[in-house]
């Protein structure tokens, strides 16, 4: 990617280089990023560029009466006005696997429904920033009020359907195993976990720039997946697309996939012939997303009074927001690893995935596993005490043995290898954890304020989707020319870094030759 963007005269050249060693290592993008010299989109100046400004939804559910964006038109400085039925752009597929669900694909912008707060309904651009702004308060949307639905707890069966076309808010349901019904173990808990919504706030908004470029555009985007982002605007529009990524101001996932503004953005460059700048405003940002979260996890677990659990169901339900956008994947994290590390005889799962009346939701530091680990320990510490035995004991008496590993879930996921008893035990020797009970007691009798011990343990899953298309080549070269006689790696990867220390980590994983310095690996 690095080499890609170099290419092009809008982004400057190749960074400095800087010289340390792996005991010191130090991230190589911080010295030009925090002496002002980074480039983000909001920094390249294109010859000629406008400006892109959106008008949205002010509710969260309704029809579409009436659009006027006359005056807008006519306002100084701007230099079109679009509605969807000017751009007459395909939908954005739904992103539901295996099988995208019909009728819940999302519009470019709206045409005669809006289902989110913050939807756009029209764009327009102009010469100037300020210029686009006012002119999008010249523009109108009369939207005719429709019943609302934001908690998935009554999702399922709310109607009317948000998209009719579906004829059903459920976007998937899964299940894997049956329930069934009269447990009967000595010591059974049902715990349930609300992860509530948040937004991805990354310092740097969503951000793009399409440069018109002979038959095709170039996309300048803040992304972490260009590569995937490409072909997914190249199932969209009948011109290539070339997707260049700059510096980048955190994403934090949200800036992995494809949004209705960037192929709007790219479809205006195009018919204008003249570069078009979108830069998100924080306030779209808050309301438009994408979101994270939204899920609620309730597990039951069953087993004996000795501490060991032998039965456990995990439920998940998870709101994707009014379109089934990359979020719509995050339950299936969730349910690779609901158990945790926690060898249990009989798992079963089911979960629902339901479209709402918010803003879609996408992978948000890390995508379901979060919400799966804070469900299963949160249950577990509850079944512990349950016993009246120490949490800490009875984590150490279900954890999955070395010698039973690998071992297949019964959700799909293999957990390869690990100590996870030994880890526990690591853990535990950083605390005094027997003093540290009688001040809790002490604390209570005596009416002070109360002391907390917790503990937590996770399991993550290695590598991205087998669709991602990522890669890594490496190549070493060596030099004979006196005076210096020098060997050095190259790392190539289809890979992009938005502002996470990916370089010095990938030059760590680059030193399988020893006898290699670490600054002659780039």
């Amino acid at each position: 990617m690095t080499a890609h963007r170099h290419r092009h005269p809008l982004l400057p050249g190749p960074q400095t280089r800087m010289t340390t060693s792996p005991a010191s290592m130090r991230r190589k993008e911080d010295p030009r990023l925090v002496t002002g010299q980074g480039t983000y989109v909001g920094d390249i100046a294109a010859e000629g560029m406008l400006t892109a400004a959106f008008l949205r939804s002010d509710v969260a559910h309704g029809t579409i009466a009436s659009l006027d964006i006359g005056d807008a038109g006519t306002a100084v400085g701007v230099a079109a006005v679009f509605a969807a039925a000017d751009l007459d752009l395909p939908d954005i597929p739904s992103e539901v696997s295996p099988v995208p669900v019909a009728g819940m694909s999302r519009p470019i912008l709206a045409r005669d429904r809006v289902r989110h707060t913050g939807e756009a309904v029209a764009m327009i651009i102009a010469e100037r920033p300020e210029q686009a702004a006012d002119a999008v308060d010249l523009a109108w949307v009369d939207i005719e009020p429709l019943p609302v639905v934001i908690d998935p707890r009554t999702a399922a069966e709310f109607r009317p359907p948000i998209h009719p076309a579906a004829g059903t808010n459920v976007v998937e349901r899964f299940e894997s195993g049956d329930r069934g019904s009269g447990w009967g173990h000595d010591v059974e808990v049902t715990v349930e976990v609300v992860n509530q919504r948040l937004v991805a706030l990354s310092i740097e908004a969503l951000s793009a720039l399409a440069v018109p470029d002979g038959d095709g555009v170039l996309l300048y985007v803040g992304h972490q997946s260009p590569h995937q982002l490409k072909e997914e605007l190249a199932g969209l529009l009948d011109f290539d697309v070339d997707v260049i990524v700059p510096d980048v101001g955190g994403g934090f996932g949200m800036k992995g996939r494809i949004y209705p503004e960037y192929v709007a953005l790219l479809a205006a460059a195009r018919r204008l012939d003249r570069p078009v700048r979108w830069l998100q405003s924080r306030r779209e940002h808050l309301l438009t997303g994408t979101h994270g979260r939204d899920m609620v996890h309730t597990v039951t677990l069953g087993g004996n009074r000795t501490g060991r659990i032998v039965r456990a169901h995990f439920d998940i339900l998870a709101s994707v927001g009014a379109y089934p956008h990359v979020g719509a994947q995050v339950p299936t994290f969730s349910r690779l690893v609901a158990q945790g590390l926690y060898d249990i005889a009989e798992v079963t799962v089911s979960s629902t995935t339901v479209v709402t009346n918010a803003a879609p939701t996408a992978p948000y530091r890390g995508a379901g596993r979060p919400e799966a680990a804070c469900a299963i320990e949160r249950a577990v510490e509850t079944f512990a005490r349950r016993t009246g035995l120490d949490p800490l004991e009875v984590r150490r008496r279900n954890v999955f043995a070395s010698a039973d590993l690998p071992h297949q879930t019964s959700t799909g996921a293999v957990y390869d290898s690990g100590d996870y008893a030994a880890a526990i035990d690591v853990a535990a020797q950083h605390v005094d954890v027997p003093a540290l009970r009688k001040e809790q007691i002490r604390r209570r009798r005596e009416g002070r304020i109360p002391l907390g011990l917790g503990f937590g343990a996770f399991i993550e899953r290695a590598g991205g989707p087998p669709d991602a298309g990522e890669f890594a080549r490496l190549r070493t070269s060596a030099s004979r020319v006196p005076p210096r006689c020098e060997h050095r790696t190259t790392c190539a990867g289809r890979a992009t870094n938005p502002m996470t220390g990916l370089r010095p980590a990938r030059q760590l994983t680059d030193q399988s030759e020893p006898r290699i310095p670490l600054h002659r690996s780039e």
